[in-house]
């Protein structure tokens, strides 16, 4: 009976060793379904719009310029992918996604992305905290005008950047998590005997008249089944490539100065009716003579022999006066308000910035009020523009150019949107600085424009999606 135990338990050790089968109706690929917006941004909704076109996506890499959709117009249409991402093993991972125009995605309940309106863009996820799984995927991209563009792309440890593959996405969640490439290593065996006696009997007569003899033979046979286990080890893949693009950043120039209008040149016109003669003027002196075939004084028939009046009338003021030229902050007006404004309420504060921006302040004197939280924290945006217009960013010092920096980056957003767009942030003084909406300093962003300089020729062109 012993024997026979060890085939019952058999199977099930051998299924121990087998991995688990995945589901057979997991597709390769999203799903994705287009929808027709009349508002930007749009609402991410599944159920506001109306429904043009759906598919299965085999990748997160298109430009919708050269490739629109079925059925969907070319702008004002938009993107919404579902399924699953198969994360590899990994120390370290992070992602970064561009689109144009909105675009916000999210892997495995970490969210990123911009929802407004900009050129081809990347925007960072920095390092996220994911199991080596398939974990849901869902992202919205929305196209408003002009180019279109949504690629995702990830860096895995100390990799390089690369285009997300196909073979990473799923309409529904997957067994083998893995991507890394794998080898398979015979361990030890281990063996289970079974043994099967069986008895004979052989019985030989006797020529004569006593007992017959009896002799019984045992015969053993061992069968051994061997299990043989299997071990697979990771080994490293291939070095990544590099996003198929980075565009550059969208740089925003300080807007030119105001220049003043030239006065217009106006001539006076002259007098509608011609004036009636005065009544004193009696002396033919005063006035012209007129020819000896005109009609008499009382009835003046040719513009030359208008009379003259007793006094010049004034010219007419038609010639705008010059606008006043700013007057300058002197120091001790300067030192004046510096203390003001350290004891000065928000109200206060808006009323004193009003004042400063009628003068003409050098760059030492605006970044001085820049750099205070306080005025920052109480000044409107049409304020913030007018002052950080009197800075020449050539003319900071290192010391001023780090102050201003660390007081806008606490800004209100009102105030960090004007200091973007009337300062050029990637001119070399704002290098610390992590612009609006944005989790990387500037200094990587102007190292993600070298990037995608470099990646740009290497760009490998967009793979046709399969249509459902």
């Amino acid at each position: 009976m012993f024997p026979r135990r060890w085939l019952i338990v058999l199977p099930a050790v051998l299924l121990s060793f087998f991995p688990f089968i995945a589901r057979a109706d997991a597709v390769q690929g999203l799903d994705a379904s287009y929808y027709v917006i009349d508002e930007i941004p749009p609402e991410q909704s599944t159920t506001q719009y109306q429904l043009c076109a759906s598919e299965v996506e085999n990748n997160i890499n298109r430009s919708y310029d050269g490739e629109p959709v079925a059925g969907c117009p070319d702008d004002l249409f938009m993107v919404h992918l579902t399924g699953f991402i198969s994360i590899p093993v990994h120390e370290s991972i992070e992602f970064m996604l561009a689109s144009d125009d909105g675009g916000e995605i999210t892997i495995g309940g970490n969210t990123f992305g911009v929802w407004y309106d900009q050129g081809c863009t990347w925007t960072m996820s920095g390092n996220l905290s994911l199991d080596a799984a398939s974990v849901p995927l869902e992202l919205f991209m929305y196209e408003n005008g002009g180019g279109a563009c949504l690629m995702l792309a990830w860096k895995i440890d100390d990799g390089q950047w690369e285009i997300v593959p196909d073979e990473a996405f799923s309409t529904m969640p997957v067994a083998t998590t893995t991507t890394d490439v794998s080898t398979t290593i015979e361990s030890t065996t281990s063996s289970v005997p079974q043994t099967t006696s069986t008895e004979s009997t052989t019985t030989t007569p006797q020529q004569s008249t006593s007992q017959p003899s009896t002799s019984t033979t045992s015969t053993t046979t061992t069968s051994t089944v061997v299990v043989t286990t299997t071990t697979t080890e990771p080994v490293s893949p291939p070095p990544a490539q590099p996003p198929a693009t980075v565009p550059p950043p969208p740089t925003t120039m300080p807007a030119p100065p105001d220049t003043e209008p030239t006065p217009p040149e106006t001539q006076p016109s002259p007098p509608e009716t011609a004036p009636e003669p005065p009544d004193t003027v009696e002396e033919p002196a005063v006035t012209l003579p007129f020819p000896d075939d005109t009609s008499p004084p009382d009835a003046p028939q040719a513009p030359e022999t208008l009379p003259i009046p007793d006094t010049e009338p004034e010219p007419p003021e038609t010639v705008p006066a010059p606008p006043d030229v700013k007057e300058a902050l002197t120091e001790e007006q300067f030192e004046a308000v510096i203390k003001q404004l350290s004891e000065a309420t928000k109200e206060q504060i808006v009323a004193l910035v009003d004042d400063l921006i009628t003068k003409d302040l050098d760059t030492s004197q605006a970044a001085a009020f820049v750099s205070s939280p306080a005025v920052l924290a109480a000044i409107t945006s049409d304020q913030a523009e007018a002052l950080f217009s009197e800075i020449s960013t050539d003319e900071l010092s290192v010391e001023q150019a780090a102050e201003v920096v660390a007081a806008v980056q606490d800004a209100p957003p009102s105030v960090r949107r004007a200091f973007e767009s009337v300062l050029n942030i990637f001119s070399g003084f704002a290098d610390n600085y992590v612009p609006f909406d944005s989790r990387i300093p500037v200094s990587e962003r102007r190292a993600l424009v070298a990037l995608g300089a470099v990646l740009l020729a290497a760009s490998p062109a967009p793979t046709l999606r399969r249509r459902q």
